[in-house]
């Protein structure tokens, strides 16, 4: 389970960063999906419950995919900020 292999280093890497930790993949080809999130245990931080949905073109998580693409796939209006 890819869920549950994640959220120890998930949270590991959330506590020593000091900031939320995600899991998201790619769904229909324009969506990131969250699968799983740790947030760090002495801070305040962002939330993503699994299951939440967004843009590839919005948020670090849809970004990141994106980057994993080939360049002639990224949205013109994106180019420079993910270059």
């Amino acid at each position: 389970d890819l869920q549950a292999a994640a959220l120890p280093e998930l949270k590991a890497v959330a506590n020593e960063l000091g900031m939320t930790c995600l899991l998201a993949v790619r769904l229909d080809g324009d969506e990131a999906v969250t699968l799983t999130s740790a947030a760090p245990e002495q801070s305040v931080a962002v939330a993503y419950r699994p299951g939440h949905r967004h843009p590839l073109t919005r948020g670090g998580p849809g970004k990141a995919i994106l980057l994993e693409l080939p360049r002639d796939t990224w949205p013109d209006d994106l180019r420079d900020e993910l270059t």
